[in-house]
């Protein structure tokens, strides 16, 4: 979807495409004339705003799905419990308040977009497949049969997550090299 979405946009709107590909339709007309000219404004609108809207209403779950996490993952070390109060709010906190004040230092969307796809890549490439591999390797060492729920034609092999890692490795590349050259042209 994406791959035909960025070939459309490209070959329409040409080297005039903006980095956020949204961005494109302010303004944006979709070839109706003027009796249909608020209702391609509407249009317009919904697409440009769309990633806001999105951000700004998974922020807070996200942030509590941080803070939790590093609640949880640090209970040993600073001997707070999952259950207290004053460790959650710092946590949340913490969570929660740089990426704000990041926000008011970097201005610039695409930047911010080339900054979280350092973090993205891995979580939608990297990781599942590290675990897809490392369950595997569990299966084989512990259980002697995997549950036919449990078990699927991608999950029998190890090529399919090395070719995941692969692809993901390569993306990674492609992002932090994009960074850089975005950040050296600023």
């Amino acid at each position: 979807l994406y791959i035909v979405l960025g070939v459309t946009m490209a070959l329409y709107f040409g080297s005039s495409i903006l980095p956020s590909s949204n961005l494109n339709f302010v303004q944006f007309n979709f070839g109706m004339n003027a009796n249909w000219n608020v209702l391609a404004s509407i249009l317009s609108y919904v697409i440009v705003l769309f990633p806001v809207v999105g951000s700004i209403s998974v922020y807070p779950l996200i942030t509590l799905t941080l803070s939790n996490n590093l609640l949880v993952s640090t209970s040993q070390c600073t001997g707070w419990k999952q259950d207290d109060k004053k460790a959650i709010i710092i946590w949340r906190l913490i969570a929660g308040i740089p990426p704000i004040l990041l926000s008011l230092l970097v201005r610039n969307l695409s930047t911010i977009i080339q900054f979280s796809g350092i973090f993205a890549v891995p979580i939608a490439y990297l990781f599942p497949a590290l675990l897809q591999l490392y369950s595997k390797r569990g299966v084989e060492e512990g259980l002697q049969h995997l549950p036919k729920e449990f078990s699927w034609h991608f999950n029998r092999y190890r090529f399919y997550p090395l070719c995941m890692m692969f692809v993901g490795l390569g993306c990674w590349v492609l992002v932090v090299t994009q960074l850089i050259q975005h950040l050296t042209k600023l």
